[in-house]
Protein backbone atom coordinates (compact mmCIF):
# COMPACT_ATOMS: atom_id res chain seq x y z
CA UNK A 1 0.00 0.00 0.00
CA UNK A 2 2.84 2.24 0.96
CA UNK A 3 4.31 1.62 -2.75
CA UNK A 4 1.14 2.63 -4.04
CA UNK A 5 0.63 6.07 -2.33
CA UNK A 6 4.18 6.71 -3.30
CA UNK A 7 3.63 6.33 -6.69
CA UNK A 8 0.25 8.06 -6.60
CA UNK A 9 2.51 11.07 -5.38
CA UNK A 10 4.77 10.97 -7.50
CA UNK A 11 2.38 10.56 -10.61
CA UNK A 12 0.83 13.73 -9.59
CA UNK A 13 4.06 15.30 -9.06
CA UNK A 14 4.32 14.82 -12.40
CA UNK A 15 1.44 15.89 -14.01
CA UNK A 16 1.76 19.09 -12.06
CA UNK A 17 4.60 19.84 -13.66
CA UNK A 18 3.73 18.99 -17.13
CA UNK A 19 0.76 21.56 -16.70
CA UNK A 20 -2.22 20.13 -17.45
CA UNK A 21 -3.82 16.87 -17.46
CA UNK A 22 -6.51 17.90 -20.33
CA UNK A 23 -5.84 18.20 -24.20
CA UNK A 24 -8.21 21.06 -24.43
CA UNK A 25 -7.40 24.93 -24.50
CA UNK A 26 -6.74 26.51 -21.13
CA UNK A 27 -6.81 29.87 -21.35
CA UNK A 28 -4.57 31.93 -18.81
CA UNK A 29 -6.02 35.12 -17.40
CA UNK A 30 -3.10 38.43 -17.12
CA UNK A 31 -3.45 41.68 -16.58
CA UNK A 32 -2.37 45.21 -17.92
CA UNK A 33 -4.10 48.87 -17.32
CA UNK A 34 -5.15 50.71 -19.97
CA UNK A 35 -2.39 53.67 -20.43
CA UNK A 36 -3.32 57.01 -19.90
CA UNK A 37 -1.12 57.74 -21.55
CA UNK A 38 0.76 56.62 -24.66
CA UNK A 39 4.27 56.52 -22.74
CA UNK A 40 3.31 54.23 -20.01
CA UNK A 41 1.41 50.91 -19.19
CA UNK A 42 0.01 50.66 -15.39
CA UNK A 43 -1.27 47.10 -14.22
CA UNK A 44 -3.67 45.24 -12.71
CA UNK A 45 -5.50 47.52 -10.38
CA UNK A 46 -6.95 49.55 -12.26
CA UNK A 47 -6.83 47.11 -15.55
CA UNK A 48 -8.76 44.99 -17.65
CA UNK A 49 -8.10 41.49 -18.34
CA UNK A 50 -6.23 40.06 -21.12
CA UNK A 51 -6.96 36.41 -21.98
CA UNK A 52 -3.97 35.07 -23.55
CA UNK A 53 -4.88 31.24 -25.03
CA UNK A 54 -2.20 28.19 -24.27
CA UNK A 55 -2.63 25.71 -25.97
CA UNK A 56 -2.05 21.97 -24.35
CA UNK A 57 1.17 20.04 -26.62
CA UNK A 58 -0.49 17.49 -28.98
CA UNK A 59 0.50 15.86 -32.05
CA UNK A 60 -1.16 16.32 -35.57
CA UNK A 61 -4.43 14.09 -35.14
CA UNK A 62 -5.45 16.32 -32.40
CA UNK A 63 -4.78 14.11 -29.77
CA UNK A 64 -2.30 15.07 -26.50
CA UNK A 65 1.55 13.50 -26.97
CA UNK A 66 2.50 11.24 -24.60
CA UNK A 67 4.37 14.37 -22.13
CA UNK A 68 1.45 16.73 -21.89
CA UNK A 69 1.95 20.40 -20.88
CA UNK A 70 1.71 24.05 -21.98
CA UNK A 71 3.15 26.51 -24.56
CA UNK A 72 4.27 29.81 -22.88
CA UNK A 73 5.32 31.01 -26.34
CA UNK A 74 1.64 31.90 -27.28
CA UNK A 75 0.88 33.37 -23.72
CA UNK A 76 4.40 35.50 -24.10
CA UNK A 77 4.61 37.55 -27.08
CA UNK A 78 7.55 40.36 -27.02
CA UNK A 79 5.71 41.87 -30.48
CA UNK A 80 2.71 42.60 -27.59
CA UNK A 81 2.03 46.38 -27.50
CA UNK A 82 3.14 48.68 -24.46
CA UNK A 83 -0.21 48.91 -23.16
CA UNK A 84 -1.05 44.93 -22.77
CA UNK A 85 2.18 44.65 -21.23
CA UNK A 86 2.87 45.24 -17.82
CA UNK A 87 5.84 47.58 -16.94
CA UNK A 88 7.80 48.44 -13.68
CA UNK A 89 9.03 51.92 -14.26
CA UNK A 90 11.40 53.81 -11.42
CA UNK A 91 12.41 57.79 -11.70
CA UNK A 92 14.88 58.99 -9.79
CA UNK A 93 15.74 62.57 -9.49
CA UNK A 94 18.06 65.47 -7.83
CA UNK A 95 16.52 68.89 -8.20
CA UNK A 96 17.91 72.75 -7.27
CA UNK A 97 14.87 74.72 -5.56
CA UNK A 98 15.16 77.87 -2.89
CA UNK A 99 12.98 76.36 -0.10
CA UNK A 100 13.61 72.62 0.00
CA UNK A 101 11.24 72.30 3.50
CA UNK A 102 8.55 73.97 0.66
CA UNK A 103 9.46 71.84 -2.65
CA UNK A 104 8.67 68.63 -0.08
CA UNK A 105 5.41 70.07 0.74
CA UNK A 106 4.43 70.90 -2.80
CA UNK A 107 5.71 67.17 -4.17
CA UNK A 108 3.80 65.82 -1.89
CA UNK A 109 0.73 67.42 -2.47
CA UNK A 110 0.89 66.68 -6.44
CA UNK A 111 1.73 63.17 -5.71
CA UNK A 112 -2.16 62.94 -3.19
CA UNK A 113 -3.42 64.96 -5.83
CA UNK A 114 -2.73 62.32 -8.74
CA UNK A 115 -4.19 59.49 -6.28
CA UNK A 116 -0.79 58.31 -5.09
CA UNK A 117 0.56 58.61 -1.89
CA UNK A 118 4.28 58.87 -0.17
CA UNK A 119 6.33 56.24 0.28
CA UNK A 120 9.28 57.96 2.35
CA UNK A 121 10.71 61.34 3.55
CA UNK A 122 13.88 62.96 5.20
CA UNK A 123 14.75 66.21 5.91
CA UNK A 124 15.80 66.97 2.21
CA UNK A 125 13.76 64.07 0.08
CA UNK A 126 10.80 62.03 -0.72
CA UNK A 127 9.69 59.13 -2.35
CA UNK A 128 6.63 59.50 -4.09
CA UNK A 129 4.23 55.83 -5.34
CA UNK A 130 1.84 56.79 -8.08
CA UNK A 131 -0.78 55.37 -10.25
CA UNK A 132 1.32 54.35 -13.67
CA UNK A 133 -1.45 56.10 -15.85
CA UNK A 134 -0.29 59.20 -13.87
CA UNK A 135 3.36 58.63 -13.89
CA UNK A 136 4.40 61.01 -16.60
CA UNK A 137 2.09 63.97 -15.70
CA UNK A 138 3.33 63.57 -12.20
CA UNK A 139 7.21 63.93 -13.62
CA UNK A 140 6.11 67.14 -15.94
CA UNK A 141 4.55 68.67 -12.70
CA UNK A 142 7.72 67.98 -10.62
CA UNK A 143 9.83 69.62 -13.11
CA UNK A 144 8.48 73.40 -11.88
CA UNK A 145 9.62 72.96 -8.49
CA UNK A 146 12.76 73.80 -9.35
CA UNK A 147 16.04 73.43 -11.40
CA UNK A 148 16.34 70.10 -12.58
CA UNK A 149 20.10 68.78 -11.97
CA UNK A 150 19.77 64.82 -13.12
CA UNK A 151 16.83 62.52 -13.93
CA UNK A 152 16.79 58.63 -14.56
CA UNK A 153 14.04 56.91 -15.17
CA UNK A 154 14.33 52.98 -15.39
CA UNK A 155 11.75 50.58 -16.94
CA UNK A 156 11.67 46.63 -16.19
CA UNK A 157 9.43 44.69 -17.85
CA UNK A 158 7.91 41.36 -16.25
CA UNK A 159 5.25 40.20 -17.97
CA UNK A 160 6.82 36.56 -19.14
CA UNK A 161 7.40 36.58 -15.30
CA UNK A 162 4.02 37.39 -14.30
CA UNK A 163 2.03 34.82 -16.99
CA UNK A 164 5.15 32.21 -16.21
CA UNK A 165 3.87 32.38 -12.30
CA UNK A 166 0.24 32.38 -13.45
CA UNK A 167 0.91 29.22 -15.30
CA UNK A 168 2.27 27.54 -11.84
CA UNK A 169 0.19 28.68 -10.07
CA UNK A 170 -2.77 27.04 -11.85
CA UNK A 171 -0.47 23.77 -12.45
CA UNK A 172 0.33 24.00 -8.42
CA UNK A 173 -3.51 24.09 -7.24
CA UNK A 174 -4.12 21.62 -9.41
CA UNK A 175 -1.53 19.26 -8.05
CA UNK A 176 -2.83 20.20 -4.42
CA UNK A 177 -6.25 19.12 -5.56
CA UNK A 178 -4.71 15.57 -6.51
CA UNK A 179 -2.96 15.24 -3.28
CA UNK A 180 -6.60 16.08 -1.08
CA UNK A 181 -8.12 13.64 -3.18
CA UNK A 182 -5.28 10.85 -2.34
CA UNK A 183 -5.57 11.68 0.81
CA UNK A 184 -8.90 10.51 1.10
CA UNK A 185 -8.31 7.58 -0.09
CA UNK A 186 -4.73 7.03 2.53
CA UNK A 187 -5.97 3.90 4.73
CA UNK A 188 -2.36 3.53 7.16
CA UNK A 189 -0.97 6.69 9.56
CA UNK A 190 2.55 6.37 7.28
CA UNK A 191 0.71 6.33 3.60
CA UNK A 192 -1.59 9.90 5.37
CA UNK A 193 1.93 11.40 6.49
CA UNK A 194 3.65 11.23 3.31
CA UNK A 195 0.55 12.50 1.60
CA UNK A 196 -0.09 16.00 3.87
CA UNK A 197 3.86 15.96 3.97
CA UNK A 198 3.96 16.85 0.01
CA UNK A 199 0.89 18.88 0.63
CA UNK A 200 2.10 21.09 2.85
CA UNK A 201 5.21 21.42 0.47
CA UNK A 202 3.00 22.15 -2.46
CA UNK A 203 0.81 24.80 -0.17
CA UNK A 204 3.73 26.68 0.45
CA UNK A 205 4.94 27.02 -3.11
CA UNK A 206 1.23 28.72 -4.01
CA UNK A 207 1.58 30.56 -1.54
CA UNK A 208 5.38 31.63 -2.48
CA UNK A 209 3.75 32.12 -5.90
CA UNK A 210 0.26 33.99 -4.81
CA UNK A 211 3.17 36.21 -3.15
CA UNK A 212 5.38 37.17 -6.01
CA UNK A 213 2.22 37.98 -7.87
CA UNK A 214 0.40 40.33 -5.72
CA UNK A 215 4.31 42.09 -5.71
CA UNK A 216 4.17 42.20 -9.64
CA UNK A 217 0.88 44.11 -9.56
CA UNK A 218 1.39 46.42 -6.68
CA UNK A 219 4.76 47.87 -8.62
CA UNK A 220 2.91 47.98 -12.30
CA UNK A 221 0.00 49.62 -10.46
CA UNK A 222 1.73 52.45 -8.82
CA UNK A 223 5.24 53.83 -10.20
CA UNK A 224 7.95 55.21 -7.75
CA UNK A 225 9.21 58.82 -8.22
CA UNK A 226 12.34 59.48 -6.05
CA UNK A 227 13.24 63.09 -5.58
CA UNK A 228 16.15 64.71 -3.51
CA UNK A 229 16.57 68.51 -3.03
CA UNK A 230 19.34 70.83 -2.71
CA UNK A 231 19.95 74.62 -2.33
CA UNK A 232 21.56 76.62 -5.27
CA UNK A 233 25.33 76.44 -4.75
CA UNK A 234 26.41 80.28 -3.47
CA UNK A 235 27.46 82.48 -6.60
CA UNK A 236 30.54 84.51 -5.90
CA UNK A 237 31.08 88.22 -6.96
CA UNK A 238 33.70 89.65 -8.99
CA UNK A 239 34.18 92.39 -8.63
CA UNK A 240 36.08 94.57 -11.34
CA UNK A 241 38.13 97.10 -10.21
CA UNK A 242 40.60 99.67 -11.77
CA UNK A 243 44.35 99.11 -12.03
CA UNK A 244 46.34 100.41 -9.30
CA UNK A 245 49.47 102.63 -10.23
CA UNK A 246 51.72 99.43 -8.91
CA UNK A 247 52.20 96.33 -10.93
CA UNK A 248 53.32 94.52 -8.17
CA UNK A 249 50.11 95.52 -6.03
CA UNK A 250 48.34 94.02 -9.10
CA UNK A 251 50.20 91.08 -9.27
CA UNK A 252 49.64 90.21 -5.44
CA UNK A 253 45.89 91.46 -5.09
CA UNK A 254 44.77 94.55 -3.39
CA UNK A 255 42.32 92.19 -1.48
CA UNK A 256 44.71 89.96 -0.15
CA UNK A 257 47.01 92.90 1.04
CA UNK A 258 43.81 94.59 2.51
CA UNK A 259 43.52 90.83 4.80
CA UNK A 260 47.03 91.13 5.82
CA UNK A 261 46.40 93.83 8.61
CA UNK A 262 42.92 91.67 10.04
Amino acid sequence: MTRRVAVMLLLAGLAGLSGCTQAKKTPIVAYAAAPASPAYSSAPDAAAKLDYPVESVGTSSGQPSGQEGFQLASAVDSSLPVNSRMIIYKATLQMSVVDIEAALTSAQKLCTEAGGYMDALTSHSITLRVPARNFDRVLDDVRKLGQMLSREIRAQDVTEEYVDLRLRLKNAEATRDRLLAILEKAKTVKETLEVERELSRVREEIERIKGRLAFLERETAFSTIHITFSLPAPTQVIRNRPPTPFAWLDALGVERVLQLDR
